[in-house]
Order: C-alpha cells, then structure tokens, then sequence
C-alpha cells in the first residue's frame, strides 16, 4: 500500500498497477484502493485494469465529478506530473446535459443500463454465429456457394458480436452486474479469436479518454502508410492512403489475433496506453478461447471441407467482418468534420471532456432503424461518447436532447444525413491527410 500524504509522479504512479499496490489519480489525487477494489460495486476488474494512471474521466464519467466520502479515505497523496493531456474540469454545458439525461430516465423509471432488448438481442447474434459456422463450414451436402454466402452473413454475425456484445460490455452499459460483463468480454474472444482484454485498455482506457488526442488516443496511432492527425509527421509513404488503407481494412481482424498477444506480453501497450499486468482468469479466457476459436473455427472446417475448400470460406467471412467494423468505426472520428484536439504548452485542453467529445464525434442517419441496429448504435457516436454506461438501444432517445443543449450552448454538433455522405467525408480525408499536412476538411 502507498504512504500517505506524498507527491507521485505519473511514472511513480504508474508502479502501483497490480493487485497488491493498486493507486489511481483523480483530478490531481492520488487514491490507494488496494483493500478497496474487493468492495467496488462495479467490479475489480476495471480498478485493475484502471491502476497506476490518471482516471479522472472515467471516473467522471460513471460517478459524476463529486469524489465522494467512500474515496476520500483512501487518499494518499498527490500527482505532480501528467502522463497524458489533462482536462479543464466540467463546464456548465455537460453539467447541465448530465442533468438533463438523469432526469429523462428518473421520470421513465427506466435503468439506464437496461434494455429489455438487449440479452435477447445478443442471444439472436450468438445464434446466428453459432448457425453460420454450422451451415458454412461443417454441414453435409451444402453446395460450396450456398456456404459462401453463408460464410458473409457468418463474418456479419461476429462483428455484431464486437458491436453490442463487446462494446455494451466494455461500457458496463449492460445491467449493472461484473459477471454480466466478464461474461459478455469472455463470449466475445470465443466468437471472434480477439481479446476483450485488450479492448478494455485501447477502448475504453484509451480512445473515449483521449478521443482524436494525437499521441493519447490508440485509434491514432501512427503508422507508417498511415497518417490521421495532423498532428503526425507527414512522409512520402502516406500519399494515396485512401487507395491502401480500404482494402488492408479487410485484414482487421486477422491482424487483432496476432497483435493482442504483442500487446499483453511483449509490448505491453496498446499504442500509447500501458497495459498492465493480466490476472489468472484473464489469462485463461484470453488463451482457452483462442485454442478454442483455432479448433472450432479453423481446424474443424479444414478437417470436413479440406484446405481448399475451407479456406476461402474462413478468409471470406474474416474479410467481410473485417471491412465491416472498420468502415463503421472510421467514419466516426477520421473525417475532417470533427475537431482534432492539441493541448497546450501546460499539456492541458482548451475544451472540458464533455465538449471535446461532441467536437471529435460525428453522427449520421439519426431515425434509422436499420443503421441503429446495423452499426451497433455507431450512427448515435456522440451520445454513445457522452454516455458510454448508458445502454445503447436508449440512444435514439437521447440525441434531441443533446443537440438541443449543444444548440442552447453553442456546441457544434457533426451529423451527416447518411452513411453514404460519412464514408465520403472519411475517404476525402484519408486523402488530404495523405497529400497535404495540417489540412482541415470541410
């Protein structure tokens, strides 16, 4: 446990990120929650994963900016350092937004993270994927192009296992049980052969903290036929990115399989964001779940089909996935609508988080039944990253309500009338950001 009483570092504070030294930084505080984290309502898992760093915006995010009495007893000292961008704290418009929202599900008498469609929702995509792998891959006397275009309706299934399983899970936007969630983290690396784990630190440790924040947010990150921020040094090898980087979309989910592994053992990072040390039953699900995914989904099909049959099926459904979740994800924060974050010489941000959030996010086809179930709710990105704990089927409800309050506030609020006019707005700046540096995009 830490002393009381003494000034951290972050790299000090970074020290305390296991299970038996387990600190975390609010708004400047530094808290030890080593005893704390048995009792925490919402779990030891995210406590874990949160140790050693500044979490100052999920806490506000899930617990308001109130640090209650439960937390003061644990305070130990002071951070004097920032490992990443610090934000002002909340301005009257996400005050009164948070209010407003609160009092929406307080007069319905609803549970935010509750949806009465949701489990039986994610019981339909388990069954599908459960019936695609079935029918594509081990049934007799299917003809090879029946099994095709069931492979594409397979790999569809397993991204929407990432869209709302995964993504509600990794939110505890899904009752407001820890088990639930494990569960839903746990079904998701079986379905797909990619790490919940992971997810937690570059999702929901990184990119909502940090969104469109060049050299915080892991979603922008650099590489090297790849340029988003402008922030990013613009080289050679990112001219005709938009040409490049569409089809490689399609190995997504190939590459995740791989990449985890480097991330939890080698690097230990996801991009910027540290991971930290993993525990026993995270270490089983990640590693049972990948030896499970290569047998049923790989060594099985192989077996029944042969190589060359089964393999065009398996990297068809993989593709499909793949282009799937990338197009959805891309059109959300790399599109020259949105606002790209620099913090200044104190490494600070100008904007509060609330209204950063608004700034980087961009929605489209508001009212659409279609792309609100298709996307996993993507078309409602700013409510989703105003309120990640809120279920995302509720979002439809919540958007008039935001833009109300961002007209009231004179918060720009990004929306695009269809996914079509998205797309184009991610690919037209994929090409300015590939020819020309530090460009905004209309």
């Amino acid at each position: 446990m830490c002393s009381p009483g003494r000034s951290f570092t972050w790299e000090e504070l970074a020290c305390h990120n296991t299970e038996t030294s387990l600190c975390v930084a609010i708004r400047g505080e530094v808290f030890d929650l080593t005893e704390f984290a048995r009792r925490h309502p919402g779990g030891r898992d995210i406590l874990l994963a949160s140790a050693g760093r500044d979490v100052t915006q999920l806490f506000e995010t899930y617990h308001g900016d109130d640090k209650n009495v439960i937390l003061k007893k644990f305070l130990v000292g002071t951070l004097t350092s920032n490992e990443f961008p610090t934000y002002p704290p909340p301005s009257k418009f996400w005050l009164t937004l948070r209010a407003r929202v609160h009092d929406h599900f307080t007069r319905s008498r609803r549970d935010p993270r509750y949806h009465p469609l949701a489990l039986p929702r994610y019981a339909l995509i388990l069954l599908a994927c459960g019936v695609g792998w079935y029918w594509s891959c081990v049934a007799p006397d299917v003809s090879f192009w029946t099994r095709l275009v069931v492979s594409v309706l397979t790999g569809m299934a397993q991204a929407q296992v990432g869209l709302t399983i995964l993504h509600d899970g990794s939110h505890f936007a899904i009752t407001s049980t820890p088990w639930v969630w494990k569960l839903c983290g746990a079904a998701y690396d079986l379905a797909t052969g990619v790490s919940h784990h992971v997810w937690t630190f570059q999702h929901t440790l990184g990119h909502h903290l940090y969104t469109n924040i060049y050299g915080a947010d892991p979603d922008v990150s650099p590489m090297p036929i790849r340029r988003l921020s402008p922030e990013q040094e613009w080289k050679p090898t990112h001219q005709g990115q938009e040409v490049v980087l569409l089809p490689l979309y399609g190995v997504m989910a190939t590459m995740a399989r791989v990449t985890d592994v480097t991330d939890i053992y080698v690097k230990r990072s996801v991009g910027p964001i540290r991971v930290n040390p993993i525990r026993w039953l995270d270490t089983a699900i990640f590693w049972g779940a990948k030896v499970l995914y290569l047998l049923y989904r790989w060594a099985v099909p192989i077996y029944v089909l042969g190589l060359h049959q089964a393999l065009p099926l398996l990297l068809v459904s993989d593709f499909v996935g793949s282009y799937y979740l990338a197009y959805l994800f891309a059109v959300n924060h790399a599109v020259g609508a949105v606002a790209w974050p620099v913090p200044n010489a104190k490494n600070t941000m100008d904007m509060d988080w609330a209204t950063s959030q608004v700034a980087t996010s961009l929605d489209y086809a508001h009212g659409s039944v279609f792309w609100t179930l298709f996307s996993g709710a993507l078309n409602y990105q700013t409510e989703h990253h105003l309120f990640p704990g809120i279920n995302q089927l509720y979002y439809p409800e919540l958007a008039p309500i935001v833009m109300n309050t961002c007209e009231e506030f004179g918060v720009k609020y990004n929306y695009r009338d269809t996914f079509g006019e998205a797309f184009q707005g991610h690919v037209s700046y994929l090409s300015v950001m590939g020819k020309i540096p530090n460009v905004k995009v209309d």
